[in-house]
């Protein structure tokens, strides 16, 4: 079995006890339901969200825009967290 990127860098992560940001571009979001998902640079696997989870812009969070976010083990596995903007959504 394959190890997965983002799960190798989550688990380095907590042996540094630092935060491993990762990019990646929202894949859909939801405001209505409060949920997301991104699809990350590394790995194969789509990472869902809270609009909770967005650390500021969430004004500018549309499908396609390009984010910096932590992943972390969620109640369903991993998911994206302290979701940071960085550009504004395409037209």
């Amino acid at each position: 079995m394959e190890a997965n990127p983002m799960t190798e860098a989550l688990a380095l992560e907590r042996t540094q006890a630092e935060w491993v940001f990762a990019k990646g571009t929202v894949k859909s979001i939801a405001l209505g339901h409060g949920t997301g998902c991104i699809s990350a640079d590394e790995g194969d696997d789509d990472l869902p969200f809270r609009v909770a989870s967005v650390a500021w812009g969430l004004e500018l969070l549309a499908a396609g825009t390009r984010v910096e976010f932590v992943v972390d083990e969620g109640a369903h596995g991993l998911e994206a967290y302290e979701i940071v903007p960085l550009e504004a959504p395409r037209q």
